[in-house]
């Protein structure tokens, strides 16, 4: 996951040289032309799954390709079998029964908010500093740092989620992106005072990767395996669904924001309800011992 703010990085850089010069436009047709090529690439280059490819005999010689490439030799006799839990344990429901309902909600709430928060924030704020009066190279310097400082969340949060469990850090961490929002709310928005935005700016995208990273981790703990598939599948499904909603958060938040920087203080409501999400969740007795640390 880290290389999604980097591509934040990568954009933002590339858009001080590119929209001055071809327009919004040609920074999206050349995003587009990168996008396809490298499709077509990953097609090429990426070998498919080795379990996938060894419940399918047919395929025993391109499994013994990918096995090769991974230093593992396969004797091409064996036959692989899928051990498939009841079909009662692989329902999707069994994510809303008793046991699993208020994880579910709450991680849920977590993933939706947090996209929402996260979307509304890098898709909208360029618009903000550009009415607020920063120029288009120092809003892609300020949009490549927050990307930056996600990168580097991404690092720290996998630090810190081996060492002392996912929630409680988690939970630290929601609260802290929590403070940093409503801190923006008070602020002075202007070019004036850009460094420090930008150091603000910057540890606000570390927190909302980290906290984005640990909800994935968090989910992956809270699940037994036969539903896990299920229950990360569904909340990365919400969190998009509150991706695609911050396109209309935006629009109201950016109106509310001419004058003031109640901006700021929608993504902290946003924040403050995933945080509630996070709070919940507690891992269900009968899980592995291999989830406690959740």
């Amino acid at each position: 996951m880290l290389f999604i703010p980097a591509g934040g990085v990568i954009s933002g850089l590339l858009s001080t040289v590119i929209v001055p010069t071809f327009g919004w436009r040609g920074l999206f047709v050349g995003a587009g032309l990168l996008a396809l090529a490298s499709a077509v690439f990953f097609a090429i280059a990426i070998p498919e799954s080795p379990f996938y490819l060894a419940l399918r005999p047919e395929r025993k010689d391109e499994l013994g390709r990918v096995m090769r490439r991974l230093k593992t030799n396969v004797d091409p006799n064996i036959v692989f079998y899928d051990v498939i839990p009841p079909r009662e344990e692989r329902k999707i429901s069994t994510l809303l029964n008793s046991e699993y309902r208020t994880i579910t909600i709450g991680v849920w709430v977590g993933f939706f908010c947090c996209l929402l928060a996260s979307y509304t924030l890098f898709s909208w704020l360029p618009s903000l500093l550009s009415a607020r009066g920063f120029t288009h190279a120092r809003t892609g310097f300020v949009m490549s740092l927050f990307h930056s400082g996600s990168i580097v969340g991404g690092l720290i949060s996998g630090i810190l989620f081996q060492r002392y469990g996912v929630r409680k850090p988690l939970l630290g961490i929601a609260a802290a992106a929590l403070i940093i929002a409503i801190v923006l709310s008070v602020c002075s928005i202007d070019p004036d005072h850009s460094v420090v935005l930008t150091i603000i700016f910057m540890a606000l995208g570390l927190l909302l990767a980290a906290m984005h990273n640990g909800f994935y981790t968090l989910t992956a703990f809270v699940y037994p395996s036969a539903i896990r598939g299920s229950g990360i599948g569904a909340a990365s499904g919400l969190g998009r669904l509150g991706a695609i909603t911050s396109s209309f958060t935006g629009v109201f938040s950016m109106g509310l924001s001419a004058e003031s920087n109640t901006y700021f203080l929608v993504i902290a409501a946003w924040l403050f309800i995933g945080l509630i999400g996070v709070s919940v969740i507690r891992a269900p007795k009968t899980l592995v011992p291999a989830a406690s640390s959740a």
